[in-house]
């Protein structure tokens, strides 16, 4: 089966950060996208519905032009402790078939 596609757009890369990150982008199914989650240094701590609609994105994949299958998300992710965080980002379809939308390192300062 194809697997769920989409982007992380915010932040752009790798990033430093202090008590919270901002997370955006889209994803895309043709079956239907269930969730967005991120995982950070290997657990899952948040989740989040398609928030809005994506012309830029439907242009680009007219496929995807229909329901609830190309759209937005958005969500905050609370940081921990000082050092560098491994976030992956992955879409989950209605089937619950898995796709990685991107990655990054947020370091969090030292004090």
């Amino acid at each position: 089966k194809a697997r769920p596609i989409g982007n992380g757009d915010e932040p752009l890369g790798d990033a430093m950060a202090v008590g919270a990150v901002r997370l955006r982008g889209w994803a895309g199914d043709l079956r239907g996208i269930r969730e967005v989650r991120v995982r950070m240094d290997g657990r899952t701590v948040g989740a989040t519905a398609l928030n809005w609609d994506r012309p830029d994105v439907s242009a680009a994949y007219p496929e995807l032009r229909h329901g609830t299958d190309c759209h937005g998300w958005g969500l905050t992710i609370d940081l921990p402790e000082a050092g560098p965080h491994q976030l992956i980002i992955e879409a989950v379809n209605i089937d619950g078939c898995v796709g990685q939308l991107g990655t990054r390192l947020i370091t969090v300062p030292g004090t």
